[in-house]
Order: structure tokens, then sequence, then C-alpha cells
């Protein structure tokens, strides 16, 4: 996971909320590439330059009082390639009505700057759009799971966790409940490695199966614990978890 680039986005957009858009402006390549959401109202075709960006966005400060643009997450697609969510809010200055906005933007950052960007509608237009499967976030969340702050972005934020030891133990909700498993684990284990494979399954799901190489505390005693469950994908994120223990009982239950 590329966090220089996460940074870059997510500065640039602190750098918008603290000193308006000349702040933000030293954020972008001086040949950068933008695209508004095809079709929409202020679509202009392709913007080019410093210059060109700063009309754009300049025209959505001139149309609304106490503008904001807060981005709701921030994700590595590697390759310099950065997904973010934005919640947009204001108030336009002619007639006082109330702005709220929703979308999402795949940027591409190159030496600390953000040289192209495109606009989506949803974050499953944006993903689409990358080429990024529902197979390929699961992997980055399993890949990052040694850093829950990494792993987050991830995880939708009414996850339904649900492993093995939710027979006797109970599910897990929500980040705060992830947090808790992963808080749950560390207590019993020095050592929890997901070693995975993964495949696509229609609707939005993604069957997975291996072992999990863990290492008691204490005891230091190792072992692979079966794993073969199901990952549910909901706008881009991973909405729910479950494991049945094998990859026949994931795919019995997926049917």
């Amino acid at each position: 996971m590329s966090q220089a680039d996460v940074d870059v986005v997510l500065d640039s957009f602190k750098a918008f909320a603290r000193g308006g858009l000349d702040a933000m402006v030293p954020y972008w390549d001086q040949d950068i590439e933008w695209r508004a959401i095809e079709g929409a109202p202020d679509d202009v075709g392709e913007i080019r330059g410093v210059a060109a960006m700063r009309r754009y966005y300049g025209e959505w400060v001139e149309m609304f009082d106490g503008i904001t643009n807060v981005p709701k997450g921030v994700r590595d697609l590697g390759g310099g390639i950065v997904l973010s969510e934005h919640h947009v809010t204001g108030r336009a200055k002619r007639g006082g009505g109330a702005m709220e906005l929703d979308y999402a933007v795949i940027q591409t950052v190159r030496d600390g700057k953000i040289v192209r960007g495109r606009e989506y509608a949803t974050v499953e237009e944006a993903l689409a759009a990358a080429g990024i499967r529902n197979v390929d976030l699961v992997r980055r969340l399993v890949d990052a799971w040694g850093d829950v702050e990494g792993a987050l972005p991830y995880v939708h934020p009414e996850v339904e966790w649900i492993p093995m030891r939710a027979k006797t133990e109970g599910a897990y909700h929500g980040h705060e409940g992830v947090l808790r498993f992963v808080a749950d684990t560390e207590e019993t284990f020095e050592t929890f490695e997901p070693r995975f494979e993964l495949e696509e399954l229609p609707g939005g799901r993604v069957l997975a199966w291996g072992s999990i190489h863990v290492r008691a505390r204490g005891s230091g005693v190792a072992l692979d614990v079966p794993v073969g469950g199901i990952f549910d994908v909901r706008e881009g994120k991973v909405a729910r978890w479950e494991d049945f223990g094998s990859r026949e009982g994931a795919l019995d239950a997926a049917r």
C-alpha cells in the first residue's frame, strides 16, 4: 500500500478546507488532466492544466457559500491510483438552497502530485472504470490485515463479521466490531496470518479458502486453522464475512 499517494490526495482536500482553492493548487501537477462526471451539469469535457482546474473548482466556489468537500474515505488501488469518496455541501448564493452531493474520484498520483482525475457518480462505477474487481478489493483487505488502520478503508462501516468463534462469542458489527475482533485475536495469538485463495462469485461475493497460520501466546504452539468463507462486497467495501470452516461448506452456503 502506498500511504504516500493516499496522503497527497487527503492533504489536498485538507488544504482546501483550511485555505481554499489557493491552498489546494500546489498539490496539482502543472499538466493535470481532469473530467467531471460524464454528462453532469458541470461536465465541460476534458480539463487540462492548472488554470483550467482553477476555473472548474472556482465556479463551484462562486456558486455556493460555505462549500465543503470532505473525503469520506481514501484508498490506495496500487500503481499510483487512489480512490477517494466525497461528500460536498454548500448553500447557493442565489436563492439560498442547500446543496449536498456524494461522488467518487479515481486519481493518479506521480512524484507527489495529482496528475489525473476522473469523477464518478458512485464508488462502483469508479472501481469498474479502474478495472478493480471485488476479488481485488478482498485481496487488498487480506494483504493489509497486519495493519488494521490500513485494512479498515476496505471494510464497510456497517460490516457484519462472523468468524467461526461467533458460534460461541457472537458476531462482530461495524468498524468498532472489527477492531474488537482484532484486539481479541491479538490477546490470544502472537501470530495471525491469513493464507487465502480467492475466487470471484456472482452477486458481489468472493469465496475465500485456505488457512490462518496462528501461534498461541504463552505456549507458543503454532498451527494452521482451516478456513472457508464468503466475503460480501457492497459499495466497494467488504460488508460481510462469514467463515464456514471449509471451501465446501462455504460453497454450500453460497448456493
